[in-house]
């Protein structure tokens, strides 16, 4: 792999560009699209206008994507890129020749260990020079097209692509990742309920309690999710465990809040006639007010599971 020029081909044509000294020629007029990491590297595009004694072309800097439309769109001329990228082919692009050898070759070799028997020897070695620069630009476009790196390992191989092994393996995928999705909302949300509802209990009392409550509640979701997992990641490492914590967080809030709206909004002469039936503060509690504000506890509910099914998705 190397980093070499490219153009969109109706340019090449019209100004008769083959190779990057061509770019020498005084008569144009050209807009380079380069990446950022190429302008800034001690062998980019400094180095390389120096070696090739090239103008002093207009540069704008572009992440590497945004390169590419802006070819498209005729924004710029040039680009640098790697001449195995699908592009050159999907795009019809034209790669500049490096004539004088500024970029250095870069080939792939086989590595293997000494001890492994010799028919695997054989068949390695049998690899070489079974694949150039245009063929891996051909296998990197299907695998970007497809969105399957395997059907590409198919095409290279000469075997015939088996649709429904690909539909009963992406199938399989998904299901997999549904599962960990769900697995990841259900359990966050538990553990979110578990120490929400208390403390909206706690909240419906009013005061400082109440105060304090949500605000260290309001703190926390201040915090973006991916923030917060940058923030948990050191602690608790990268495992689904750090991701549920994180969803912990984000849910139990709603949860405390409309458990305490919930009670709060009982009306006094409902507690006025409960009191005078003189029920223990506990049954009251739980046979009375709970139910009456089951509604409003339900909704808090039903918002940490929205978030945290979005939140999850990230």
């Amino acid at each position: 792999m190397a980093m070499v020029w490219l153009l969109p081909a109706k340019l090449q044509k019209k100004w008769d560009l083959h190779k990057i000294s061509d770019l020498r020629r005084s008569d144009l007029d050209l807009q380079f699209a380069l990446t950022h990491e190429f302008i800034n590297r001690e062998d980019g595009w400094n180095a390389l206008r120096a070696f090739y004694g090239l103008p002093n072309y207009s540069i704008r800097g572009f992440d590497h994507q945004l390169g590419y439309k802006a070819l498209i769109a005729d924004k710029a001329q040039v680009k640098d890129i790697y001449t195995t990228d699908a592009k050159i082919k999907s795009e019809r692009l034209v790669v500049l020749e490096d004539d004088q050898g500024f970029f250095p070759d870069y080939s792939a070799v086989i590595l293997f260990r000494k001890s492994l028997p010799s028919k695997v020897k054989e068949i390695l070695r049998s690899f070489e020079g079974s694949i150039d620069v245009n063929r891996i630009r051909e296998l990197n476009q299907i695998a970007e097209d497809r969105k399957n790196p395997k059907i590409a390992a198919h095409k290279f191989w000469g075997q015939s692509e088996d649709s429904k092994s690909d539909v009963k393996e992406r199938s399989l995928q998904l299901l997999g990742l549904m599962i960990e999705h769900l697995f990841l909302v259900l359990v966050s949300l538990f553990f979110a309920i578990l120490p929400g509802f208390p403390l909206g209990l706690l909240g419906a009392r009013g005061g400082h309690t109440h105060t304090m409550i949500m605000a260290i509640g309001g703190v926390f979701q201040t915090i973006p999710s991916l923030a917060l997992l940058a923030l948990l990641i050191p602690i608790f490492g990268i495992t689904k465990w750090t991701a549920i914590f994180a969803l912990f967080v984000y849910s139990i809030i709603p949860i405390v809040r409309s458990t305490s709206v919930g009670l709060k909004s009982i009306p006094d002469h409902y507690k006025t006639a409960v009191q005078a039936m003189g029920l223990p503060k506990h049954v009251q509690l739980f046979k009375v007010y709970v139910p009456m504000a089951l509604p409003n506890i339900m909704t808090g509910v039903k918002t940490s599971t929205i978030w945290n099914i979005g939140t999850a998705h990230r």
